[in-house]
């Protein structure tokens, strides 16, 4: 045997062949076996199986655990690809920065909890998802074709179908949008789609449309100065198929309206806007028929 130690506290045993035990100060080498005594009671101590394989290549070949699972004490992690939290392409699932953290996927589309919120970025393909609230910029049902969209931006809802023909537009809106000078609550259709529909629009103190159905029969009310309130089916003391409220001057309007647009003054005069063009809208108003 051979042995050396310096004040500084600095060792090394040998013994025959190229076997010892060194200490340079800051590492512990071991060229030989090592032979442990009263090894059940070391393998207690460390929680060491008897007979279990601890070696690299063991773990390398595959590792399974049957019982008391993984933990992780503070800096500990486990990663693939992801050098740390959030930080490359692959995973990470470790305690960084007070917080035990899980991050998997890239740059731009992945999966984030960092300690107290989780984050989604990228497209979410389910089949069935069942939620409390869901809240969001943009949800609609496809990205292209025939969809449903809800803006969170505008507060609208769109809706868009096939006309029949394979061409995919627009054919209803929900939400205060403009709409020329006015500004509509619900369109369905519209001048610029191959197929026409309704449109519902609001402006100053119109309320709209709004349906009631009574003994004589449904109405849709709307500015009452303007004289562009109706009702279906009416009469207290008779029948009549249609009723436009009357304004509340007499004479020829003098307010802009679509061409086709039906006005009765304070007299009963009716009147139908004639300005020019399919899709006109202007201040021409001519009697209808001898009054």
């Amino acid at each position: 045997w051979k042995t050396y130690m310096q004040n500084n506290g600095n060792f090394y045993l040998s013994g025959s062949g190229t076997h010892g035990l060194t200490w340079d100060g800051a590492t512990l080498s071991v060229a030989g076996d090592i032979s442990i005594k009263n090894a059940a009671t070391v393998r207690t101590d460390i929680n060491v199986a008897n007979g279990a394989d601890v070696t690299l290549s063991a773990i390398n070949g595959g590792l399974s655990v049957t019982g008391g699972g993984i933990t992780l004490s503070s800096g500990g992690a486990i990663k693939g690809g992801q050098t740390a939290y959030a930080n490359g392409t692959g995973f990470f699932l470790g305690y960084e920065s007070s917080a035990y953290k899980f991050s998997i996927g890239d740059t731009t589309k992945y999966l984030k909890w960092d300690g107290s919120a989780l984050t989604i970025r990228g497209s979410l393909n389910a089949d069935d998802i069942t939620a409390g609230t869901i809240t969001g910029r943009t949800l609609q049902t496809a990205s292209s074709g025939k969809r449903f969209v809800v803006d969170t931006a505008t507060n609208e809802a769109h809706f868009y179908g096939d006309r029949g023909d394979g061409t995919v537009e627009e054919v209803a809106t929900i939400g205060l949008s403009s709409y020329g000078g006015d500004y509509t609550v619900l369109k369905i259709g519209g001048p610029n789609m191959a197929r026409f529909g309704i449109s519902v629009e609001v402006s100053g103190s119109m309320t709209g449309i709004t349906s009631t159905t009574a003994s004589n029969g449904n109405a849709f009310n709307g500015h009452s100065t303007l004289g562009v309130a109706a009702k279906f089916g009416c009469g207290d003391s008779g029948i009549a198929p249609i009723w436009l409220l009357a304004d509340e001057t007499a004479g020829a309007p003098t307010h802009s309206a679509w061409k086709g647009c039906l006005f009765v003054d304070l007299n009963g005069i009716l009147y139908i806007n004639t300005t020019s063009g399919r899709y006109g809208n202007g201040t021409t108003w001519t009697k209808v028929g001898a009054q």
